[in-house]
Parts: C-alpha cells; sequence; structure tokens
C-alpha cells in the first residue's frame, strides 16, 4: 500500500487467470467496494498456460502495460494472464 499526499492509496493486485481461451469477466471488490474506473495494469499474457520464452522466440510472453476499466467491480482480464492492477482509492 502507498499513501499519496492528495490522500489517495495506491493498492497493487494481482489478478491471475489461468486456463482459458478467452478474456474472463472478472469481478474485483476491496473491503466490499467494487473496483471502478480506469486502472494501470502490467499484464503478462501468453497464447496457452505453457507458454514461455526461449532463444526462438524470446518475446513469446513479454509485459504489456494497459488501461483496465473495471464497472460495478468487473473488468475483461486475457486468457492465460498475470495482470498486476494499480487501483487508486481515494480515502
Amino acid at each position: 500500500m502507498i499513501t499519496l499526499k492528495s490522500k489517495t492509496v495506491v493498492r497493487i493486485l494481482p489478478l491471475l487467470v489461468l486456463s482459458v481461451t478467452e478474456a474472463v469477466a472478472c469481478t474485483v471488490k476491496m473491503k466490499d467496494l467494487p473496483l471502478e474506473g480506469d486502472c494501470e495494469a502490467t499484464v503478462l499474457a501468453g497464447d496457452s498456460p505453457d507458454s514461455f520464452n526461449d532463444i526462438e522466440h524470446p518475446d513469446r510472453v513479454v509485459p504489456r502495460r494497459m488501461t483496465l476499466v473495471f464497472t460495478k467491480g468487473v473488468g475483461n482480464l486475457p486468457p492465460h494472464s498475470l495482470t498486476i492492477v494499480k487501483a487508486r482509492l481515494k480515502q
């Protein structure tokens, strides 16, 4: 948890999606409050749960920065991914 001067708290949320072939609608709540709005995210994803980088394919699995939109706590996460979300909460 990081507290900024503007009384905003930043929480880092790891979200993991395994073994699906399409995006997953994921509900995220913190202290029973649904996440809402745009959140910065870093997504590490591959074309399968067994994807890995090697000499022939050094960029098969790479982190990508993106913005995830949550509405009433629900956001779409890519398949076979680890997503790190920065949630900013007003105090």
